[in-house]
């Protein structure tokens, strides 16, 4: 669902975050997500044992649809590892986790 704003943009009424695309995926994938309010975002991809692999947001963001892509790589630039991972969208919303899977 979407609301107009003043000047005729569309504003989701709702922080979402969406499936990567593809999934699963080997090298890179892409993670769109919408945010209803200006406010602080983080997207972090995590391994499933809960260890922070990549941060891919750290910033403040205003109301609209953002796309981000991950490359297999962690914060140092390694290769991390087949697997499945998991993607978390935090902002004043709350928190949307999603699995995704890496193939090597």
């Amino acid at each position: 669902e979407r609301v107009f704003s003043w000047d005729g943009t569309q504003i989701p009424a709702s922080s979402t975050l969406h499936q990567n695309a593809p999934n699963p995926f080997g090298p890179l994938t892409t993670i769109t997500y919408e945010i209803s309010n200006t406010t602080s975002v983080v997207l972090s991809i995590f391994n499933m044992s809960g260890v922070l692999v990549r941060t891919l947001v750290d910033d403040v963001q205003a109301p609209g649809s953002y796309t981000g892509a991950w490359n297999g790589r962690d914060n140092r630039g390694r290769s991390s590892p087949s697997g499945v991972y998991a993607y978390r969208l935090t902002t004043s919303d709350g928190r949307i986790t999603r699995k995704m899977v890496l193939t090597r």
